[in-house]
This record gives structure tokens, sequence and C-alpha cells, in this order.
């Protein structure tokens, strides 16, 4: 929503006058806002991409068939848990 249909919510809906100070106040937290949630979806991105490492990671090291679960979850730095349920996956697919 941008600041003028927040301003008219403000004004019309809620009875808010609105004078210069308020106006560049709500334009500071959107922009505050804006960044926060820019910021927000880099990082799910970031965690996204180091996920799908991990599991490319996991299915090359399967593909190799020369480690156990235990040395894979360490060289992946993950839960053996997880290792294992790629593992199923893996499976799965190619049953």
């Amino acid at each position: 929503m941008s600041a003028k249909e927040k301003r008219k919510i403000c004004e019309e809906k809620y009875s808010i006058p609105f004078d210069q100070e308020l106006e560049e106040e709500m334009e500071t937290m959107d922009g505050a806002f804006s960044s926060a949630y820019k910021s927000s979806l880099e990082r799910k991105g970031m965690k996204q991409g180091i996920e799908e490492e991990k599991r490319e990671t996991i299915q090359a090291l399967f593909q190799m068939n020369r480690f156990s679960l235990q040395e894979i979850a360490t060289i992946a730095r993950c839960p053996i848990e997880k290792v294992q349920k790629i593992q199923e996956e893996l499976n799965k697919k190619s049953s």
C-alpha cells in the first residue's frame, strides 16, 4: 500500500489529521519496513541456497558409495536424521 493510500485511510477512516512531520515519519517507517523485508527475503534466499547445496553434496556422497551415513552427516555438517531422510527420498526416486 502506498503512503498516499495509508494517509487517506488514516484521515478518512480514523480522522487522523496529517501534517508534514507525520507524513515524514510514515515515509521513514515505510523505508525501514521495506529495508527489513528485503533483508529478510535475502536471508531466506541464502538459507535456501545453503540447504540446497547441502542436499546436493549429500546426494553426491551417496553416489560415490564410499561413505557411511555418519560420515556423510559429518562431511555435510547436518544431522544424521536429515541424511537418512534424503537417502529415503533418493531410494524412492530410483525405485
